[in-house]
């Protein structure tokens, strides 16, 4: 964040009180099946501006709406990023393949979705700044115990390292 309080003149970054952790609440639901909720399963970090009425970050996950992407999978990646500009914010998203096929099992068509993060940034971060709050924010859900609960081992690569697929 010290990109948004040095080059965009954010001042007030709000930080969680201390034990306040939404990861948890969240993957409560999101561990029970695999489904995308509407509009998100949730949203554990939001940034507004200075009046408290508009938003200038917020991140959601969700399970799907898609699978991960089978050309990322044939290439041993875990984790597939992509930014778009709407005009007036990028949406930047990360996709994750965590593997649950006991939840998979449950749904209808069987079917394993991806992992997503998606950040709405309308601050105008740099991409590398977006990558690294989608990252660590991933990792919330994905490296923790009791979260996710991923059957397979998802590895993120350095901000730097990430190789962007723009729509």
């Amino acid at each position: 964040m010290a990109e948004a309080k040095r080059d965009h003149d954010l001042k007030k970054v709000v930080v969680p009180r201390d034990g306040e952790d939404f990861t948890i609440k969240i993957s409560l639901g999101m561990n029970k099946e695999m489904t995308s909720f509407k509009p998100e399963a949730g949203s554990p970090c939001g940034i507004l501006d200075d009046s408290g009425r508009k938003k200038l970050l917020r991140i959601t996950v969700n399970w799907g709406p898609n699978s991960f992407p089978s050309a990322d999978k044939k290439t041993g990646e875990s984790t597939s990023y992509s930014v778009r500009n709407t005009g007036d914010r990028n949406i930047a998203e990360l996709l994750v393949d965590c593997q649950r096929p006991d939840l998979a099992e449950k749904t209808k068509d069987k079917k394993m979705l991806a992992f997503q993060v998606t950040l709405f940034d309308n601050v105008g971060l740099s991409n590398r700044a977006d990558i690294s709050i989608l990252t660590e924010s991933a990792q919330r859900f994905t490296d923790l115990e009791g979260r996710l609960s991923c059957k397979n081992k998802v590895a993120y690569p350095a901000p730097d390292k990430v190789t962007l697929k723009t729509r």
